[in-house]
């Protein structure tokens, strides 16, 4: 029971969680990318590649849209 509550302690930090959602939300729209572009081209290859590339520049901007948004919502509670 320990073990869980370090873990969900761990998960509580701001920066955790925003890593942690950034993780999950790109395995479901890498997915995504993986399959429209096979669509489009047919090549598996080609398929990976994009995603690959796809998912890191996401990553990053997801990342960073979080962290904005953590920001602003902090900033704001401080003013109340």
């Amino acid at each position: 029971m320990q073990l869980i509550n370090k873990i969900l302690n761990w998960i509580d930090n701001p920066n955790v969680l925003a890593t942690i959602k950034t993780l999950t939300y790109k395995v479901i729209s890498g997915s995504t990318t993986f399959v429209i572009v096979y669509l489009f081209t047919g090549d598996v290859k080609t398929s990976g590649q994009s995603t690959v590339a796809m998912m890191i520049i996401h990553m990053g901007q997801y990342w960073v849209h979080e962290r904005l948004w953590l920001t602003w919502e902090n900033r704001k509670s401080k003013s109340s």
